[in-house]
């Protein structure tokens, strides 16, 4: 905030991954049962993928998926990329991706961003999820902010919180000196 780090009074603030009522499918490891992160980070995303691959039942989503096989957010990437993004992996991931959408347009509400950054182990889908993102999220803002927020993939991807915690750490440790 302000350009600096905005820890909150106990030092999680930003965590926007738990908490609140998100989801019903998957108890969060935290302890709570409806978060984000249980349903929406790299490995939650396939195994909800999966979830409703097994549920549907869908002929056409069976072309390209067997709901029994093992499946990875990068197999699910390299499938969609290759087939051409076929519609029905586009509405399936859209599906699986709704909480976390909903949640970033109560964000955008809260706090009028300019730009959302999607890092984490799901931002290895790169544009192709982020163009998912963009749409679901005009979906749910009002027109004047529709198609004007930029969502954007990490820069250093899955490993952005580990080396902001590290410059953190480092930073905080000279000062103490």
């Amino acid at each position: 905030m302000n350009g600096q780090l905005f820890l909150g009074e106990n030092g999680f603030a930003g965590e926007f991954g738990h908490g609140g009522n998100h989801q019903n499918i998957f108890a969060c490891t935290c302890g709570l049962p409806n978060c984000l992160e249980a349903a929406n980070s790299a490995t939650s995303l396939a195994k909800t993928f999966k979830h409703y691959l097994k549920i549907e039942n869908n002929q056409e989503l069976n072309k390209y998926f067997h709901p029994h096989q093992d499946l990875s957010l990068e197999k699910i990437a390299v499938v969609y990329q290759q087939a051409n993004k076929p519609q029905v992996i586009r509405d399936l991931l859209s599906k699986c991706l709704k909480p976390l959408v909903a949640h970033m347009s109560t964000m955008v509400f809260a706090l009028n961003p300019k730009i959302i950054i999607v890092g984490g182990g799901g931002s290895q889908m790169g544009e192709n999820l982020l163009e998912i993102i963009r749409h679901d999220l005009n979906k749910l803002l009002l027109p004047f902010q529709q198609n004007k927020i930029l969502v954007k993939q990490a820069v250093l991807g899955n490993k952005a919180g580990l080396i902001g915690a590290a410059y953190y750490a480092l930073k905080n440790s000279e000062t103490d000196k």
